[in-house]
C-alpha cells in the first residue's frame, strides 16, 4: 500500500521539521494546526505499511517551496 499525499504546512513549521522535531507526521499536524496560516511550503509524503511492526509508517518525499 502506497499512498501519496500533499500537505501545505508554514514555514516555521517546516524549519522545525528539518530541525527533526517531529516523530510522527500526527505530532506535525497537531502542530501545524496551532500556527498561522502562512502556508508557502507544501510536503509531498507516502504512507507505507511496515509489515514488521504491522503499522504505517509515513515517509516525506519532497518539500515544494512557493516564494
Amino acid at each position: 500500500m502506497n499512498k501519496y499525499d500533499l500537505m501545505a504546512i508554514s514555514t516555521e513549521t517546516a524549519g522545525k521539521l528539518l530541525q527533526g522535531e517531529f516523530k510522527t507526521i500526527e505530532d506535525l499536524e497537531d502542530y501545524q494546526s496551532s500556527v498561522d496560516n502562512n502556508n508557502l511550503v507544501q510536503i509531498l509524503y507516502r504512507t507505507v505499511k511496515n509489515t514488521n511492526r504491522e503499522e504505517d509508517v509515513c515517509i516525506i518525499e519532497t518539500i515544494f517551496i512557493d516564494e
